[in-house]
């Protein structure tokens, strides 16, 4: 649950709006696949977009392990 938080935050600070935005916002971060950041920001890097989705991924085996995982992909990647 932290690395997906984490994903809402990266999203909301690089694209400038959350993945979800609707009357259904819980059924869609359970259900729809989130936007690729390049869709709605193209200046986002096509790494940034990957570590972002990854975060967002809505199966947990799919995210980042642990925040030191994520931290090495970020520092590696900008």
């Amino acid at each position: 649950a932290d690395i997906y938080a984490l994903g809402v935050l990266f999203f909301l600070m690089f694209v400038g709006s959350f993945p979800f935005e609707s009357d259904e916002v819980f059924a869609h971060h359970l259900h729809t696949p989130p936007p690729d950041p390049r869709s709605v920001n193209p200046t986002v890097s096509p790494a940034l977009a990957a570590i972002i989705l990854r975060c967002l991924a809505k199966d947990r085996e799919r995210r980042f392990p642990d925040v030191a995982t994520l931290k090495a992909a970020l520092l590696t990647e900008i």
